[in-house]
């Protein structure tokens, strides 16, 4: 029973962490396109 609560917490932490890469991707990809645009103009 108690690996099945340890698995659930690793999973949990997955969760977070695929969150906050997808973030820090989402905010790399924004900071691409704002220096994209500055380039053109």
């Amino acid at each position: 029973m108690w690996f099945e609560e340890i698995f659930e917490e690793y999973d949990k932490e997955k969760t977070n962490e695929n969150r906050f890469l997808s973030r820090k991707l989402n905010l790399i990809r924004q900071n691409n396109i704002t220096k994209s645009d500055l380039s053109i103009h």
